[in-house]
């Protein structure tokens, strides 16, 4: 009778623990995905450094990937174009930037060192933990029409952070640029 009673005692518990809420974010809601139609306006110019396809924002300030401090959230804007416009620095001028299309993805992390790359490798580890968080935007301006995406990710394994909220983008990006509602 013991272990039947066991079994229901267990059975109930996981029952009830299915019913917990999620936790919540003070700072706003995690993940929460700007609509169509909402403004990116870049403050400032930026400069992609030769050889790169992306230039990184964190605390406000412009940085390299390598650079960037792990695990606090970051924002990039990535370009393309042709190899042969890699062989020299470009710059992303001050502009607005309107979100066609936005969505959650996890993507592969930004300064994994080679140290914890090769522990991952020989420990055959979980391949999560090379992947991060990340809010995707498609984004366009007929200014710049080879700026094409905006990104703003949390360094770290999904299963311990989660995507970044309206607020820790607001203060990732600083005074460089602003996300602006549709209707604002």
């Amino acid at each position: 009778m013991s272990g039947v009673r066991t079994g229901f005692v267990v059975s109930l518990l996981a029952l009830l623990a299915g019913c917990q809420s999620p936790p919540s974010d003070p700072r706003g809601l995690w993940g929460a995905l700007p609509a169509s139609g909402t403004l990116l306006k870049l403050h400032q110019e930026l400069t992609v450094p030769a050889g790169m396809q992306r230039v990184f924002i964190q605390y406000g300030t412009v940085t390299a990937g390598s650079d960037l401090n792990q695990p606090y959230p970051y924002c990039k804007f990535e370009l393309f174009g042709p190899a042969e416009d890699l062989a020299a620095p470009r710059t992303i001028l001050a502009d607005e930037f309107v979100v066609s299309a936005a969505y959650r993805r996890r993507e592969s992390a930004v300064g994994l060192d080679v140290p914890r790359l090769a522990f991952s490798i020989f420990m055959n580890a979980d391949a999560r933990s090379e992947h991060t968080p990340a809010l995707r935007m498609e984004i366009a301006s007929p200014r710049q029409p080879h700026v094409d995406t905006f990104v703003c990710a949390v360094w770290g394994d999904s299963d311990i952070f989660n995507y970044p909220s309206p607020a820790e983008i607001e203060n990732t990006l600083g005074g460089v640029a602003t996300l602006m509602a549709p209707d604002a």
